[in-house]
């Protein structure tokens, strides 16, 4: 997928979240009251398809309509962050940069506000969208149709962009929106979830083959060759012309929040099919990237190792997090007066005393972070044969531990760049020293944090171990030797 390049063309919005916590209701209404702790924002929509395309090293292009206020300057710093791709926003005075507010509390969201307009996009504004399409069509593998209903896919701008893109032989993905398919004529993939599916076809989907006459009546209406329904906590169900359905289960996850997920979903089948991939392997993509996000709070994204981890049964993949994925949902924990705790190291050769100093880290919060010494760094520090266990085989054996909560691997010889990105309250370290000669102290105080000294539990120590080690394997080859 790296490197390829996917046009994302639709409603682009901007996800505030309002975190507070709630101690009483109101006098007033028989109300929550929401005492505001935090404000964050995120992409949304088919900003957020474009956010998950780049997480999955996918450089998009990204095509929609913004007013001109101040959530739309913040929805292009969000896009220019993205680090990959980039973004073609037509503003339009005329109407507000859709905005969705959520107020989050007790780990839930008690409300959402919607600020946007649905009429469609006028015609001087449709001409600058097509006139973004042309230029774009010419320099992508793949295009998406991120289809919301806000007004800015109008059938004009929709044909403009199906027919450029078969022109150049292009498939498209189509995220669709309301009852009309054939708006979507000559599309490649239709992927509507359940809901859509039966408002669209008129098919109650009580039974698999309800669903595939749903499916055959969608394919009809916008002449395509393939319809992908997503069924939530069921899975997905696959029907392509010419081909058996497929019908893949749902991998299990604990669901926290489904905002996003069908974003998620359709980045990653897109990003696999323009990397060559058949439309059955790009579902089987799509559906453990949505079955991923929504363990995640708000419209969050899906990296490639998070995927590959999933393939993998019983790999730590579940708690591993990239530092930008971890900022995130430590913003939501912090929200929720959630204690962080981050500690450090290369835990080559866990032992019993990795152990227990874990849990009693974790005893000094409620979550309990990890950073752990890629490969090369602990070989740049420690020298050969360091490490004895690799890296999958360390985050393997932490994973398994319930006492940590996440985990994040680092190449640099200190976790400073971490603890500035992370700010977590509590940094422990494991053996008797002064304060002063803990890296990244001055770092967590200055941003409010503390620092814990756990002493060594036992007297066993990695090097121990591998000394041990050592000369029990010397004394072996001598005593085969002297037999011999």
């Amino acid at each position: 997928m790296a490197g390829r390049r996917v046009l994302v063309v639709g409603d682009v919005m901007l996800d505030r979240y309002l975190w507070g916590d709630v101690h009483r209701t109101s006098p007033e209404a028989p109300v929550p009251v929401v005492r505001l702790a935090s404000e964050t924002t995120r992409l949304g929509g088919a900003a957020n398809v474009a956010a998950n395309l780049a997480a999955l090293r996918v450089a998009p292009l990204l095509i929609g309509v913004v007013g001109r206020d101040e959530p739309a300057a913040e929805l292009r710093r969000h896009c220019e962050a993205l680090g990959s791709g980039e973004s073609r926003l037509v503003a339009d005075p005329t109407r507000p940069t859709t905005l969705k507010t959520r107020v989050l509390a007790l780990n839930q969201q008690l409300l959402r506000l919607d600020h946007e307009l649905e009429a469609p996009i006028g015609e001087s504004v449709a001409r600058a969208v097509k006139r973004h399409v042309e230029a774009c069509l010419r320099e992508v593998a793949l295009v998406v149709i991120s289809d919301y209903g806000k007004g800015a896919l109008t059938p004009a701008v929709v044909r403009r962009l199906i027919g450029g893109a078969r022109r150049r032989g292009l498939a498209v993905v189509v995220d669709p929106h309301g009852p009309d398919y054939t708006r979507y004529r000559g599309a490649s993939v239709i992927k509507p979830n359940k809901p859509e599916a039966e408002a669209a076809s008129g098919v109650r989907i009580d039974s698999l083959p309800a669903m595939a006459r749903a499916a055959q009546r969608l394919a009809a209406a916008a002449a395509c060759p393939a319809v992908v329904i997503s069924r939530g906590g069921d899975g997905v169900s696959v029907f392509e012309r010419g081909k058996r359905p497929v019908h893949l289960a749902a991998q299990a996850r604990a669901v926290y929040d489904v905002t996003g997920a069908g974003d998620s979903f359709v980045a990653a089948m897109s990003a696999a099919l323009a990397a060559g991939a058949t439309l059955r392997e790009s579902a089987e993509l799509g559906n453990l990237a949505g079955s991923a996000v929504v363990g995640k709070l708000g419209a969050a994204s899906v990296e490639p190792r998070e995927l590959m981890e999933a393939l993998r049964p019983g790999s730590p993949g579940q708690k591993l997090r990239s530092p930008r994925q971890l900022r995130g949902e430590i913003e939501a924990l912090r929200a929720a007066r959630k204690r962080i705790v981050f500690t450090n190291g290369c835990f080559d050769l866990i032992h019993l005393g990795h152990i227990k100093f874990l849990e009693a880290a974790r005893r000094l919060g409620d979550v309990l972070i990890v950073a752990l010494n890629t490969d090369r760094s602990v070989r740049r520090i420690k020298g050969p044969p360091r490490p004895v266990l690799d890296e999958e085989a360390r985050l393997g054996l932490l994973a398994s531990l319930d006492c940590v909560d996440y985990l994040v691997l680092f190449d640099e010889d200190t976790p400073e760049p971490l603890l500035r990105q992370l700010r977590p309250d509590v940094l422990v370290k494991g053996k008797a020293r002064g304060r002063g000669t803990v890296v990244g102290r001055e770092i967590v105080e200055r941003q409010g944090g503390r620092v814990e000294l756990i002493p060594q539990l036992g007297d066993v120590e990695t090097e121990t171990l591998i000394a041990r080690i050592a000369r029990e394997a010397a004394g072996g080859r001598r005593k085969r030797s002297s037999a011999r």
